[in-house]
């Protein structure tokens, strides 16, 4: 394991650690950091998730005051605001890109619309085939048009390697 991962996994943690159901400071400080927000906005969107019940604070272990937080599971779809869902996909176990819609499963994995099992290469490969955002939304119901838009900034921002990879893959599938 990488000391890049190992990190991430040790900041992960955080969320395990909590007493008398309160954040502490240092850890709000670490989730900024880690979805890229101020502190006073991680502490807003935390308790606008929790008052709208997308967030749940539950003791875990009363011995050692341990409190971990659970996520609705439809949360990820719902919400628009970025710092939100940065916030949720990271309480999830995904690993933020700098794209709000966009993260991964893993640091090596391909890139997956957020809230879905569909990968940023399935829309650009749509997109080639001169598809258009209406012809795509039929066809992938669950995204929205920022899903869309977010997938196309992120190509756009790394062109040469999906391009690269879609060759690739489009030379195995005429290949065999």
């Amino acid at each position: 394991m990488s000391a890049n991962v190992r990190q991430a996994e040790q900041k992960r943690q955080i969320i395990r650690r909590k007493s008398e159901f309160k954040i502490e400071n240092r850890d709000v400080s670490l989730l900024a950091d880690i979805i890229g927000a101020t502190s006073q906005k991680v502490k807003e969107a935390l308790c606008w998730l929790e008052e709208h019940g997308y967030v749940e604070r539950r003791r875990e272990d009363y011995d050692k005051n341990i409190e971990a937080i659970y996520v609705s599971p439809g949360a990820l779809r719902r919400l628009t605001e970025p710092i939100q869902v940065r916030l949720i996909s990271y309480l999830l176990g995904y690993y933020l890109t700098p794209y709000s819609r966009i993260v991964c499963l893993s640091p090596d994995s391909e890139p997956l619309i957020v809230g879905t099992n569909v990968p940023v290469k399935r829309i650009i490969k749509l997109f080639r085939q001169g598809k258009d955002m209406r012809e795509m939304q039929e066809e992938l119901m669950d995204l929205i048009e920022s899903d869309f838009l977010e997938a196309m900034h992120y190509y756009l921002d790394n062109r040469k390697e999906i391009d690269k990879e879609l060759t690739m893959l489009e030379c195995f599938y005429v290949g065999a």
